[in-house]
């Protein structure tokens, strides 16, 4: 990964942005709903205010961060989406006489 971003963190899709405490998902539900509200010892604090958005560090403990900082992010892909590559049986035949520029 390139860039200047905190890297033992990554944002993970859950924020704080209505009533103090109230943490959701992206899909509307509280951490407990989700399955997991373990946040790192302290947190969340809002130590700098404006730390609205939920991050998780490497040791899988949960912390409160400002939105715009600059960090990884974990996306959740939805099973009902087709697999977007494949295995073949056969080797793909390939054209000498095309090529990227």
């Amino acid at each position: 990964m390139f860039g200047t971003f905190w890297k033992d963190v990554a944002f993970i899709g859950v924020y704080d942005w209505g009533e103090a405490g109230d943490w959701r998902t992206i899909h509307g539900q509280t951490l407990v709903e989700a399955g997991y509200s373990k946040f790192s010892s302290g947190e969340p604090n809002n130590s700098t205010a404006g730390e609205f958005c939920g991050s998780i560090y490497r040791n899988g403990l949960l912390n409160d961060l400002w939105c715009e900082k600059p960090a990884p992010f974990i996306c959740e892909k939805d099973p009902k989406y087709p697999v977007v590559c494949c295995v073949t049986e056969s080797e793909p035949e390939l054209d000498p006489t095309h090529f990227l520029e």
